[in-house]
């Protein structure tokens, strides 16, 4: 017995495209993110079945998108001296990368996210350090305004 097939408003299309462009166009990643089937995903990504109206949506939600995810990255950037001692630093880092990468996607900017499996570990090290001071640099102009 066949399914019927589901039936997707302009919404849903409009925040799935969002979601891929946040995935860097990652088809499967955003079908497991957003519980639509990746082929109608693919379709979508394509200009099936989308209309300016959904195109339009799908620009507000970036928008929206990329605001969640700057107020992630701050949050996690703000947390990250009081959490150091009860996380793995790995995982504080790799959360922060995340969202900061989303944000930029969202945002049209490029990422360092397709270039990461060809890093070193020294290299990844090198970019954690990085991370981490410009958290603490934050950190300092937080204190000094306070």
């Amino acid at each position: 017995m066949l399914k019927p097939k589901r039936r997707y408003s302009e919404d849903d299309k409009a925040t799935t495209l969002a979601v891929l462009q946040s995935c860097n166009g990652n088809v499967t990643r955003t079908a497991r993110e957003t519980g639509i089937p990746a082929a109608t995903i693919s379709k979508w990504r394509d200009g099936k079945h989308i209309n300016e109206s959904v195109t339009e949506m799908c620009d507000i939600k970036k928008g929206e998108l990329k605001d969640r995810f700057e107020v992630i990255a701050h949050s996690l950037v703000d947390a990250i001296p009081g959490a150091i001692a009860g996380a793995n630093l790995q995982q504080i880092t790799t959360s922060l990368a995340i969202a900061i990468d989303k944000m930029l996607l969202l945002k049209g900017q490029p990422t360092a996210i397709t270039n990461t499996s060809n890093l070193t570990d020294q290299q990844r090290a090198e970019r954690a350090a990085e991370i981490i001071n410009l958290g603490r640099e934050r950190m300092k102009l937080v204190e000094g305004h306070s």
